[in-house]
């Protein structure tokens, strides 16, 4: 995968889904900023979609990945303004977004990452993550 920037590609988080397909996760310098990528292939390797994401103006980095139930693909890690929030976002296996949320943490030291996504029963998805120490729930319905 080659970007619209110069600016780097980076994947961090890979996972194949029940019907053996491939989705990587990662970053890639965009045209304003550091935008999430998602790239789904199939387990023959063909391009299947290419998802870009983005929090707006500020730089975003997926930091992890998982998938759930309908091979819905989440995906967590920082961003928003200074790099001072957790971003979340769910993409559904066809690639269409479902949602996303950013969380800004309440304190003003900077550098807040979520690190670590996991799901639960009855559309539960838990993240946590550093400076201070976090973790929020939130509920797919």
């Amino acid at each position: 995968y080659d970007g619209p920037n110069t600016a780097g590609d980076y994947g961090t988080r890979v996972a194949v889904t029940s019907s053996d397909d491939v989705v990587v996760v990662g970053d890639s310098g965009g045209l304003v900023t550091i935008e999430s990528v998602l790239i789904k292939f199939s387990g023959a390797g063909n391009h299947l979609w290419t998802r870009r994401h983005s929090s707006g103006t500020f730089a975003e980095v997926p930091l992890d990945a998982v998938l759930g139930e309908n091979d819905k693909i989440y995906v967590t890690g920082q961003g928003g303004a200074s790099q001072s929030s957790f971003i979340t976002f769910c993409y559904a296996a066809d690639g269409v977004l479902l949602w996303d949320k950013l969380f800004e943490a309440s304190s003003s030291a900077g550098n807040h990452r979520a690190t670590a996504i996991a799901l639960g029963p009855f559309g539960t998805v838990a993240i946590t993550g550093r400076v201070p120490f976090t973790t929020i729930k939130y509920r797919e319905h």
